[in-house]
């Protein structure tokens, strides 16, 4: 396995979209653990605006480059300890979430542990914008909120990526959600996951429903 050249979104100074700048960098061989990645599509998300703004607490310092989630195809890799598992070879397409930026590339490295395999037939461009939101709602409703069937739920920003997530997977699980929001539309999103909308440039959630 060899080095290979390309294209990267590097940030030098935070900023607004104008501080994007592309430049030309190599990727070395896989270390013992890791594999080489073609991005196919990579995510877009308020961590990656922020990042760029300066705002994000996770990425103080510049240069860097953005991109957080992605879906691509497996180039190379190298195993460890652990057998590779049997789905896994070059031209596999794969998606990995919290990659802590990087994801502006043509091509990136990272641990095998990330992987996931994509389904058949799945657009990596939707696939990459799956990974970080969804996996943060999980972590919200089974790792620190522990809900069962019929619980109560308040989902703050919940028109948002990570609360439309929330809300979907709140209705696999038969929870009672309300969501804060107020954009246009808004209440008719919510509804499709049975998310009750209080906007909340008006209303007082805990005046307005007690059971919260």
């Amino acid at each position: 396995m060899s080095e290979i050249a390309f294209r990267k979104i590097l940030v030098e100074r935070f900023g607004g979209p104008d501080v994007l700048r592309t430049v030309r960098a190599t990727l070395p061989a896989p270390a013992p653990g890791y594999f080489r990645d073609k991005v196919l599509a990579a995510g877009v998300g308020l961590t990656d605006v922020m990042a760029r703004s300066g705002d994000y607490l996770l990425q103080r310092r510049t240069p860097f480059t953005p991109g957080y989630e992605l879906a691509g195809e497996v180039v190379d890799f190298t195993t460890a300890d652990a057998p590779a598992p049997s789905w896994l070879r070059p031209g596999a397409r794969v998606a990995a979430a919290l990659t802590r930026m990087g994801g502006y590339a043509e091509y990136v490295t990272l641990p095998l542990w990330q992987l996931v395999p994509l389904p058949d037939g799945l657009d990596p461009r939707m696939a990459a914008a799956v990974p970080l939101d969804q996996l943060t709602a999980v972590s919200l409703l089974d790792t620190h909120g522990r809900l069962r069937p019929g619980d109560s739920v308040l989902i703050q920003g919940a028109n948002g990526g990570v609360g439309r997530a929330v809300g979907a997977l709140g209705a696999a699980r038969g929870l009672r959600m309300y969501g804060t929001a107020f954009a246009p539309g808004a209440r008719q999103a919510l509804a499709r996951n049975g998310v009750e909308f209080i906007d909340y440039r008006h209303e007082d959630f805990e005046a307005v429903h007690t059971d919260l």
